[in-house]
């Protein structure tokens, strides 16, 4: 997906730009890996609960990569401006054969600002591979229980680089939230 234009969404649970690749019904050990590609480059906006400016989740073990050089506003509580996942999940409903999971990478050199609490600015989670998260842009975030960047894995590695300006400005809120080894799900809210 290339954005050059203005996406914008309005609702709860809203994506402005959106890309999902899944693995096959049941789980198990992916023959061809797909790969997801955004590149945004105009402006993206959210208003509503729940929602994302750019989302990306990957069940297979092809690559995931996310570069946004534009700006990304989000209105609503318990947003991300960028939000992406990757692997399969290891729970009692499915028993691949071996881990899948290809990784992402998301590199931001944009604007973001995130209105709402509960909210990230870029919020990334693996399951076996690397989580790589290279910021040189600023970010914002105004509401309480918000992080600037939450990169998380259950069992791969975490990689956060930044040499851009982040404000987290309300109570129990971080600049930067890293977590190793982490639960299924997670959220912008401090552990």
């Amino acid at each position: 997906i290339v954005n050059k234009g203005i996406v914008s969404s309005n609702g709860a649970e809203g994506d402005a730009i959106s890309s999902f690749v899944g693995a096959p019904q049941g789980g198990g050990q992916i023959g061809r890996p797909g790969t997801i590609t955004i590149d945004n480059q105009g402006l993206v906006q959210t208003i509503g609960d729940d929602a994302e400016g750019i989302s990306a989740a990957n069940r297979t073990a092809g690559k995931t990569t996310i570069k946004n050089s534009g700006a990304v506003f989000a209105s609503g509580p318990n947003s991300y401006g960028i939000g992406a996942e990757t692997g399969s999940d290891l729970d009692e409903s499915e028993s691949p054969a071996a881990p899948v999971d290809g990784g992402l990478n998301v590199v931001n050199s944009g604007i973001i600002e995130m209105a709402g609490a509960g909210s990230s600015g870029i919020n990334t989670h693996t399951n076996f591979a690397a989580n790589d998260i290279a910021n040189s842009g600023d970010i914002l975030v105004a509401g309480a229980r918000s992080t600037g960047i939450t990169a998380t894995t259950n069992l791969g590695s975490v990689s956060v680089r930044s040499s851009g300006d982040i404000i987290a400005r309300a109570a129990d809120s971080y600049a930067i939230f890293v977590v190793g080894v982490a639960e299924k799900s997670t959220s912008a809210s401090p552990l």
